[in-house]
């Protein structure tokens, strides 16, 4: 009898804890659910909502998980990863292949700040002589404030086409498709990235965490 009550114990106290978890979920997706009601539901009317809704919702979740995960890989806020990634789609770079390439971008400059060897070599010793860059420069930057800097001193460098291609390649696959972005110290990504921000084309660091919480 002292075991049942000690197991009996243990499950109601499981159950407790159990239950608290169910309310927290049920109150993240509650809320969730409130901000898309006033536009969406309206717009659907009664025989469709609720199934639109739900499919909806599990886009809307899945979309900000990869957004999350994406920007870390790139080394990023979520909203400034988005407002990259906006501006990299008049490209053809979709979000993930952007942050590829943030992420490559950091990993082949690390490889170089740390061991001295690499992809990088040829630009630390052919380019950043001319242009007075130093590997100090790239300690700790983001992947994109790397390629931008990397991009800068190509620039100024003012090599042929076919080596700008070159170095590109070399830091990261399709960089070069980045280069009208990059050009005049990403002049491009900035004006892009700000039209995406007032015309409200991503999604806030609060949604992001709601959701993915849901």
């Amino acid at each position: 009898m002292a075991q049942k009550a000690e197991l009996k114990g243990k499950i109601n106290l499981d159950s407790s804890g159990f239950q608290r978890g169910i309310a927290q979920s049920k109150k993240s997706v509650n809320t969730f659910v409130a901000t898309l009601k006033g536009s969406l539901l309206p717009a659907l009317g009664a025989a469709g909502a609720a199934g639109a809704l739900v499919s909806f919702g599990r886009r809307a979740i899945e979309s900000a998980s990869q957004i999350k995960e994406l920007s870390q890989v790139s080394g990023l806020g979520v909203v400034e990863f988005q407002k990259f990634a906006e501006a990299a789609r008049t490209v053809n770079i979709e979000q993930e292949k952007l942050a590829d390439i943030f992420k490559d971008t950091s990993d082949k400059m690390g490889d170089f700040i740390n061991t001295g060897g690499g992809p990088m070599i040829d630009f630390f010793e052919k380019i950043a002589p001319l242009v007075g860059a130093t590997k100090e420069e790239f300690m700790g930057l983001s992947g994109a404030d790397s390629l931008q800097k990397y991009f800068n001193y190509l620039e100024k460098a003012n090599i042929p086409h076919q080596e700008m291609v070159f170095y590109m390649e070399a830091i990261a696959s399709d960089a070069t498709m980045l280069i009208p972005l990059l050009e005049n110290g990403g002049e491009a990504f900035k004006k892009l990235g700000a039209g995406a921000e007032e015309a409200g084309r991503y999604m806030k660091s609060s949604t992001i965490e709601a959701l993915d919480q849901a």
